[in-house]
């Protein structure tokens, strides 16, 4: 309920996926939190809001923080949520080298998408504890999946809304000082 009251009160992309983290590490015995956007186009995972509950302020890069690769890309390729109870004994994420590499004990991860597309995924997990996460920590976290999807979709289409507002009124601009040499530059100011 506060994460739809606040994702829908807000248009700043940022803010959004922040808040999403924020609450969903709360919300979950989370060590870590990721929200990763999806480029259909180039293949690519990017992510968004970062949050480790270890550390008092969101690090400065995301390189700082490494995730499940293997359990990320599963989820935004197939569109499914994945519980991994004990990532460590999952033969499905065996062969990913980043489980056990950072230590990761417990996963959740849900895809984050609006109506049209897969924009993404959030991702939690616990590198201490094994069976962290249980089917209500993953429908939970679905559903802000689908908040964050939602939210996401009307903060990308009020940006592209902007830039079309600002691109008419530079042409208006540009009309009207082409007519009027004198005054060049003045509406433009």
């Amino acid at each position: 309920y506060e994460v739809g009251a606040v994702v829908n009160a807000e248009t700043d992309r940022r803010k959004i996926l922040d808040a999403v983290v924020e609450h969903a590490m709360s919300a979950l015995a989370a060590t870590r939190g990721f929200l990763i956007l999806y480029d259909r186009e180039t293949d690519t995972l990017t992510p968004a809001a970062v949050r480790d509950s270890e550390r008092r302020e969101p690090p400065a890069s995301s390189v700082a923080l490494t995730l499940s690769k293997t359990i990320l890309t599963d989820c935004v390729r197939s569109g499914r949520s994945i519980l991994c109870r004990d990532a460590l004994s999952d033969a499905r994420f065996r062969a990913g080298g980043s489980i056990i590499l950072h230590g990761i004990r417990s996963a959740c991860c849900v895809p984050v998408e609006s109506r049209r597309e897969i924009l993404g995924a959030l991702y939690v997990d616990n590198l201490q504890t094994a069976g962290a996460f249980d089917e209500e920590d993953l429908q939970l976290l679905a559903a802000l999946g689908r908040l964050a999807g939602d939210a996401l979709e009307r903060a990308l289409l009020h940006e592209r809304n902007e830039r079309l507002f600002y691109g008419l009124i530079r042409a208006l601009v540009s009309t009207v000082e082409a007519k009027d040499t004198y005054t060049r530059g003045h509406t433009e100011r």
